[in-house]
């Protein structure tokens, strides 16, 4: 049984070691500094870069976990979910799956486009089961914070794709306290506002926002209780658990809760190819501190 906490900061992470390099000194940095306990929910990374570094995170204290499942799909096609498109389609060119689809085409007298279409419907049933795992890791990551860590009454849960800025954390915990003291019934504390979150009014250093981005995001944990107790798993999976937290959730069961966001952000969405986003940068209260940051 682990050390009962306030806090705990949850990662989820899979197989993308570039970002993940990044993000795990910034983020163990954090957790440390609001003395919250380390949980790692990894979904089943493969490659050596990312297995290694999970490694050394273990060594220095993290409590790194993995869902027992086999993955259901071509790994060579689900490394490159994250990739830009055109990197993306010719990367599956080179996959048993897509080497595949080119000979049917071929026996068929298929033209260049029907190949196209045929290599990005094979990239959109990846993403969909990559996302359908993804989901399924984050919620055996709060599963498993809120079973191991029976102390703690706040789940700060960040993805690999982040950097954040030094004193975030803390940032996030104290903007909860103002929104707070400014007469808010808080749903969750996001260290990040992006184009996806509009604008519903300012307060002093947080905003009040439509949706929450989950990039960098800090729950009670007796929501996330609740959430589970009373959502349908298949909706859960099937939104994603911020779209589910938010907006299935959040007006049933605590109405009047409003999401809020650090202001400025006190984090950087570095992950330009996720699951739901082609090559766009979603930032749009860009910090000062966002030079030299990796994207992928």
């Amino acid at each position: 049984m682990a050390a009962a906490s306030r806090t705990v900061v949850l990662l989820t992470t899979q197989n993308r070691p570039t970002l993940l390099r990044q993000s795990l000194p910034q983020i163990e940095r954090e957790a440390r500094l609001i003395a919250a306990p380390l949980v790692i929910s990894d979904d089943q990374s493969s490659e050596a870069d990312t297995l290694a570094l999970l490694g050394a995170a273990h060594a220095r204290g993290a409590d790194v976990i993995r869902r027992s499942y086999v993955r259901n799909q071509d790994r060579s096609v689900d490394a490159d979910i994250h990739h830009p498109p055109e990197v993306a389609l010719r990367q599956l060119l080179k996959s048993p799956r897509g080497a595949e689809l080119v000979r049917e085409c071929v026996r068929r007298g298929s033209g260049k486009g029907d190949m196209r279409d045929a290599l990005i419907n094979l990239w959109d049933d990846a993403t969909g089961a990559a996302h359908l795992n993804a989901q399924r890791n984050n919620v055996f990551g709060f599963r498993h914070v809120m079973t191991e860590y029976p102390g703690c009454d706040r789940i700060l849960k960040v993805d690999d794709d982040v950097v954040v800025e030094p004193g975030a954390f803390e940032r996030m915990l104290s903007t909860w306290d103002q929104a707070e003291r400014e007469g808010h019934d808080v749903l969750a504390v996001s260290g990040i506002r992006t184009v996806n979150e509009t604008i519903r009014s300012r307060g002093a250093g947080c905003t009040i926002t439509h949706g929450l981005c989950s990039v960098s995001v800090l729950f009670r944990t007796t929501d996330w209780e609740g959430f589970l107790a009373t959502t349908p798993e298949p909706i859960i999976l099937r939104d994603g658990f911020d779209l589910a937290f938010t907006w299935w959730y959040a007006p049933r069961y605590r109405p009047g809760a409003v999401p809020v966001a650090v202001s400025p952000s006190a984090a950087y969405h570095t992950g330009l190819n996720g699951l739901h986003v082609r090559n766009v940068d979603l930032n749009c209260e860009y910090p000062r501190w966002n030079q030299d940051i990796v994207v992928q």
